[in-house]
């Protein structure tokens, strides 16, 4: 990544388009409909999270798996997931781990507004269509949706957070201070769900759950557009080799060689300072290519 610009233009115009859209509504009267049907991870999250309605079906698979390449949840998301209407733990958890979710688990959560069968979606679309003006008023775009998907209800079968909610607050709530602390109440924890949880913290990068974390912490309190402010520090500086970030190994083990064996760097939790967590959250430097996000 050394010598271009890609990195700085690439994150630059992602997290501007993002923020844009997010804005819409507020800003242009503009009312985005989200449908997720299929699977909704990495910049399809960025496009459509910030929807004011955002639909999911049976064949919804959400998920924000970054901190598995050595990132973090970013597109707005570090303000968004402490603040899920399920509670401030279960965003860290999702955050954290990367947890799979399916269309229970994202009503469950907040992350989605609306359930309906994938096979009602066009008279959704036509439902929204014929309300001509009205289509950019939440309640009845709101009121369209589920009249067309009348009593549907997600399959819970395979949900993970309801069933688990007390746990998740023992080891991802309020009173944790921090990723080792996290490791530590799930060790505790003789339960198939924290032994899950526990494997999935143990495979990710070190240094993303960290940084991750402290990022979700900050940010539960400011504005969307300073979170991908913030956010977009934080993903210039995870664009440098290791030891300093992970995201280069990330990238090479899952999408280039595709081993799935990344090497991390530092090796554990435990192992990552918090001095090195704060250098991601520092303002670019004078000679950044595109300098400090501008939205």
């Amino acid at each position: 990544l050394a010598g271009n610009t890609l990195p700085a233009d690439f994150f630059y115009e992602e997290y501007s388009l993002d923020y844009d859209i997010a804005c819409l509504h507020k800003n242009k009267g503009v009312l985005q409909v989200a449908l997720w049907d299929g699977i909704v991870m990495g910049g399809g999250v960025g496009l459509s999270i910030h929807s004011p309605v955002r639909i999911a079906t049976e064949k919804t698979l959400f998920a924000m798996p970054e901190t598995g390449i050595g990132l973090f949840p970013d597109v707005g998301t570090t303000c968004l997931l402490p603040n899920l209407p399920a509670g401030e733990h279960v965003g860290i958890f999702l955050g954290l781990t990367g947890q799979r979710l399916s269309a229970a688990d994202c009503l469950h959560a907040g992350i989605a507004t609306h359930y309906c069968p994938s096979e009602l979606l066009g008279e959704v679309e036509q439902r929204i269509r014929a309300l001509g003006d009205g289509a950019s008023d939440h309640d009845a775009v709101s009121a369209a949706v589920s009249e067309v998907a009348s009593n549907a209800t997600p399959d819970t079968s395979k949900a993970v957070l309801a069933a688990n909610d007390d746990a998740m607050k023992q080891c991802f709530g309020g009173s944790v201070q921090s990723a080792e602390d996290i490791v530590a109440r799930l060790q505790n924890l003789d339960s198939d769900w924290a032994k899950r949880s526990l494997a999935m913290l143990r495979r990710h990068s070190p240094t993303s759950v960290k940084v991750s974390l402290e990022a979700i912490r900050r940010h539960r309190s400011v504005s969307l557009r300073d979170a991908f402010v913030a956010e977009y520090r934080m993903s210039q500086w995870c664009m440098r080799p290791q030891p300093a970030s992970d995201f280069c190994e990330g990238i090479r083990a899952v999408l280039v060689d595709k081993d799935n064996q990344p090497v991390w760097s530092p090796a554990t939790i435990e192992e990552v300072s918090m001095e090195k967590v704060a250098g991601f959250f520092e303002p670019l430097g004078q000679n950044h290519p595109r300098g400090e996000l501008q939205i």
